[in-house]
């Protein structure tokens, strides 16, 4: 107690431990260990080892029965939080095409079409929004999307029905029946995520007003304090609903300081020695630099990105490039390398032309490369947990914002219905 622990919320600081150790098994790290989880976990799963982040991990606890019971309260302890957009409706086209059709956060099947899901998913090979579009972004012709269920059923019928396996009954169905599902599937991803996708990204403006997603030195919105003095979201402030729809965002009380004190730097003065002066800035010292495109590109000379890179046989490889936005080459010259046991590219020594189509953006852990964003789910750099202060990214969570969401979690829960009138 006199070390502050009889303030801890100890229920809520011991599963965070366990969610945690979850957390680390989907980061950047290659460790041995992940590869025997994988056979519980990520094995036949589109989503790899993304899928204890999944709605509905009914295969993860079937498989789970043979995992060891440390891991098997760890993935369950983290499915307590649920997982949710930093920004709500705002999404990457990478992130998009790796948001999982049936087992996803943002795409909300009927009970009629998830019956389905069997076949489209593990027969149809229908299981992220990225099926649903060509690389470039263009969507499939109704053609194409024909000649990928032909090849995909192995008992259809020229001009016949297929038989397939649905709700445990054998049932035959013809091939305008399965391209009109798949239309039904389509019209069930919010427009916002296949509009992304495509490579239409657009930031919509949000319904509820920002301060929802303004967080408090401890971690609560700036509207809940607002909301306990009888304000409602969405309604002007003041007595005579007046003013702004919106709590102002509080300043933190250390950049109030640098403004109001000024900042002391030292200087050289090759006349009158080492000084110490107080700058404080002002609005007329502040001018705008117009830099020049040239600038910029001068700029980026000489710095260099991770990608992947997804050769014609779908096999990922790392690799490092100039930043230069300005190449109209077909072939880019790729500096090869492989990942440390921690997830950073180490150079191999080989350069390789390749071709402009197979270069993907990659997903980071804490600077770790996880793979290509589309198939790297979930993109920690827009996901974040259910009620984690301050809404930080994934890769960015510490066990202490774990501990204050299930305590959060946990009040919520705990608080009775109110009795309707």
């Amino acid at each position: 107690q006199e070390l502050g622990l009889g303030l801890l919320h100890w229920p809520s600081h011991s599963e965070a431990l366990l969610a945690k150790a979850a957390l680390s098994y989907r980061d950047a790290t290659t460790s041995d260990w992940k590869l025997i989880i994988d056979q519980w976990i990520a094995k036949g799963r589109s989503e790899q080892r993304g899928a204890i982040f999944t709605t509905d991990p009914e295969k993860i606890k079937h498989r789970g029965k043979r995992l060891s019971p440390f891991w098997r309260k760890a993935f369950k302890t983290l499915g307590k939080l649920k997982l949710e957009l930093i920004e709500e409706k705002q999404i990457t086209t990478e992130t998009a095409r790796a948001e999982p059709i049936w087992e996803g956060h943002l795409i909300d099947m009927t009970p009629s079409m998830i019956k389905k899901k069997d076949v489209w998913k593990n027969i149809l090979q229908l299981n992220k929004v990225g099926d649903t579009v060509r690389t470039d972004g263009t969507p499939w012709t109704k053609e194409e999307v024909q000649a990928q269920i032909q090849e995909s059923l192995l008992e259809w019928g020229w001009n016949g029905p297929a038989t397939i396996r649905r709700c445990r009954k054998q049932t035959q169905i013809s091939i305008e029946t399965l391209l009109s599902e798949y239309e039904d599937i389509e019209k069930q991803i919010p427009e916002y995520i296949m509009q992304a996708a495509r490579g239409n990204i657009t930031m919509e403006k949000k319904d509820d007003n920002i301060a929802s997603k303004i967080l408090l030195k401890n971690g609560k919105p700036a509207d809940t304090i607002m909301k306990k003095n009888g304000w409602k979201t969405g309604t002007p402030l003041g007595k005579r609903g007046e003013g702004i729809t919106a709590p102002i965002e509080a300043t933190p009380q250390k950049d109030l300081r640098k403004i109001q004190g000024g900042i002391t730097k030292t200087i050289t003065d090759y006349n009158n020695g080492t000084q110490k002066i107080k700058f404080i800035p002002h609005k007329a010292d502040m001018m705008y630099v117009d830099v020049t495109e040239e600038a910029k590109e001068e700029k980026k000379k000489g710095k260099y990105i991770t990608i992947a890179i997804e050769t014609q046989e779908n096999d990922i490889e790392i690799g490092i490039m100039r930043a230069e936005n300005d190449i109209e080459d077909e072939e880019i010259e790729v500096h090869m390398a492989e990942l440390s046991p921690r997830g950073f590219p180490i150079t191999t020594g080989e350069t390789r032309k390749i071709d402009r189509t197979e270069i993907r953006k990659v997903a980071t852990w804490k600077g770790g490369i996880m793979g290509p964003v589309e198939y790297s789910y979930p993109n920690p750099k827009e996901w974040t947990l259910e009620n984690i202060p301050g809404r930080k990214q994934l890769d960015q969570i510490t066990v202490k914002d774990i501990t204050l969401a299930l305590k959060h979690t946990r009040n919520q829960d705990a608080k009775p219905a109110r009795k309707e009138d």
